[in-house]
């Protein structure tokens, strides 16, 4: 088809200027095609351009070509899921070594069941010791505090506070 790039419209004063899909070789008006820079005709020959049909053309097929490759990796996984239950099972053999420790687990514990469960009264529970654990460490804590008795309250009795402070750690230093 011959290049239409000035047609008469309408009106006879108005041209039409057209310009060619690179893809599908179609011709269209420049005005319709949504291009934002003027009309200049040497530029437009030098220009590659792809009209929307052919965008959009594209993208779908993109799209479907994606829509493709996901239904294929579906199908594979959906076959994979049922041979891997069988690959799942294969894979939880216990090993001999395991099977033996199991059994000297059970030996102990056997044991441990059959010893005596008589206590000595000199024995004491855990919740026993920890009791008296608590109450030696408060013991030592005590040891190391200072009681002070009648020292003032009010800001006037502060010269003989600072008297009896240097006076208790004069006393702690010797």
């Amino acid at each position: 088809m011959a290049n239409p790039s000035k047609r008469r419209g309408a009106k006879d004063d108005e041209e039409i200027n057209w310009i060619q899909c690179g893809n599908c070789k179609a011709w269209l008006d420049y005005l319709t095609t949504g291009l934002t820079l003027p009309y200049v005709e040497k530029q437009v020959k030098k220009m590659q351009f792809t009209c929307k049909f052919c965008i959009q053309t594209s993208k779908v097929e993109q799209l479907t070509n994606e829509c493709t490759a996901l239904r294929e990796r579906v199908a594979k996984l959906e076959a994979e899921k049922t041979s891997g239950q069988q690959i799942l099972s294969d894979l939880v053999k216990v090993p001999d070594e395991i099977l033996e420790i199991k059994s000297n687990i059970t030996t102990l514990e056997d044991t441990c069941t059959n010893l005596p469960t008589s206590h000595s009264s000199s024995t004491l529970s855990p919740l026993q010791l920890r009791q008296a654990v608590d109450e030696a460490q408060e013991i030592e804590k005590r040891k190391l505090n200072l009681i002070a008795v009648g020292l003032p309250e009010k800001s006037r009795d502060m010269l003989r506070t600072n008297a009896v402070s240097t006076y208790l750690l004069t006393l702690l230093t010797s």
